[in-house]
């Protein structure tokens, strides 16, 4: 449905060009008052349709104004005013009918008003070049209003996605404290097992001693002895389970990448991909410290200057080197500036032991870090 505005341009035109093209051919005074009688009627349809006053009273104030502004032309002369005609019944049919029913009934409204008006050449070609043009508009229309029903409903989805990612945060927050309350308090009975028991046999072996320790000096060095090896034990089991309840140095450093990696995908929509090829464990700890804070600056540097869409991290844990790789699948040049980002990933990667190779081009932009790695690797004395 094309716009009231165009519309009313196109009524006000079509009475213009019609008044001048009768000009100087019939009285001077009376086209002007046609046409300013026109120009009245079209403009106060206009204000009624802008108006806020009761929906019944603003249409019936629209169809009052459209039906004398259509007795108004025949009355004047519906040869001379034949694309104001035009003008007003395509805007009439647009108001009633919708889809392909409006260019069948145009048309057919179009033939029925060139035999009661029966205008000449001129007139004939203003017609079809005005009603032409109202027809382009409305196309125009429907395709804008198309596309903005298309982006509402792209709002209307990404709004529900938005919440949907909103309620999924809450839910992952929730499960993360239940699951941490859940571990503590399993850690907490592992360790009242272990050693609660033997605390309270050393307590009560020591109470012994100290009451014996006169009588039979001989049982209560046993019971010290008893009560020393009680504790020795309730600490190595202590030992043991620290050890097993503490996750290793590869797995925090690469839950933290992960982490990292897959919020990043969720926030900005580039597909992210982690690949580890090797034994994770012998990474020492400054190199895993160095790989986040350089993965970080690496995504914030494909978002501002790439355009891919895919993201990988890989890590090779070699024999004597950690080889890490940042590389995404967006086009650019070999020959780029390196700016602050790229910078404080030398200084960062140089500052842990390794070195640094950034390159780019056709098959996308790459940052590797080449790290060694001491005999024996980091791991726990």
């Amino acid at each position: 449905m094309a716009g009231k505005k165009e519309y009313l341009a196109g009524k006000l035109l079509a009475a213009a060009v019609s008044s001048a093209w009768m000009f100087g051919t019939t009285d001077t005074g009376g086209l002007m008052v046609r046409a300013l009688v026109l120009c009245c009627l079209f403009v106060l349809q206009r204000l009624f349709e802008v108006s806020r006053i009761d929906g019944k009273v603003k249409k019936c104030g629209v169809r009052i104004c459209q039906a004398a502004a259509l007795g108004a032309v025949f009355w004047f002369g519906g040869d001379r005013y034949f694309p104001v005609a035009v003008a007003a019944v395509a805007e009439l049919l647009d108001d009633l009918v919708s889809g392909m029913l409006f260019y069948e009934m145009g048309a057919v409204c179009f033939l029925l008003l060139w035999f009661l008006c029966s205008p000449d050449q001129a007139a004939t070609l203003f017609g079809i070049v005005f009603a032409g043009c109202l027809l382009m508009l409305r196309d125009v229309e429907e395709r804008r209003a198309s596309l903005w029903r298309a982006n509402l409903e792209q709002k209307e989805k990404l709004a529900g996605m938005q919440n949907r990612l909103n309620d999924m945060q809450i839910y992952t927050r929730t499960l993360r404290e239940t699951a941490a309350s859940e571990e503590r308090s399993r850690f907490a009975a592992r360790i009242h097992d272990r050693l609660g028991h033997s605390i309270s046999g050393s307590i009560i072996l020591l109470e012994a001693a100290s009451m014996t320790l006169e009588k039979d000096p001989e049982s209560a060095r046993r019971s010290l002895d008893l009560a020393a090896e009680n504790l020795r034990m309730g600490v190595d089991d202590i030992r043991a389970a620290l050890r097993q309840e503490r996750p290793g140095i590869d797995r925090l450093g690469t839950h933290a990448l992960q982490r990292i990696l897959q919020e990043f995908q969720v926030t900005y929509g580039r597909r992210t991909h982690l690949e580890t090829e090797g034994d994770m464990e012998r990474i020492p700890a400054a190199v895993w410290v160095c790989m986040q804070e350089n993965l970080k600056e690496a995504l914030t540097n494909m978002l501002k200057h790439s355009s891919g869409g895919a993201f990988t991290l890989c890590i090779q844990a070699l024999e004597q080197a950690v080889r890490v790789e940042y590389r995404d699948d967006g086009v650019c040049g070999e020959e780029f500036e390196k700016g602050m980002g790229l910078c404080a990933i030398e200084e960062r990667t140089a500052g842990a032991g390794g070195k640094c190779m950034i390159t780019g081009g056709r098959k996308g932009f790459r940052i590797l870090l080449v790290f060694p790695i001491p005999d024996g690797g980091d791991r726990e004395r």
